[in-house]
């Protein structure tokens, strides 16, 4: 992979990235992942877990 292909991928924050994708793709919360506040000492993020079908559409597409 050429650094040009991680640019997109560094300047978009985490949280509007997945928003993205779970909204273009059609994801469903509780089907093809699941999201919680982690909860740390310096500030509360939210967090994913994606289903392997999810996590391999999301490799294939963004990374082409």
């Amino acid at each position: 992979m050429s650094v040009n292909q991680l640019i997109p991928v560094v300047a978009t924050q985490f949280k509007d990235w997945i928003a993205r994708r779970i909204k273009e793709y059609g994801f469903i919360e509780n089907q093809d992942f699941c999201s919680f506040l982690s909860k740390t000492k310096v500030c509360p993020s939210k967090e994913y877990h994606l289903t392997l079908d999810m996590g391999k559409v999301l490799q294939y597409r963004d990374w082409e």
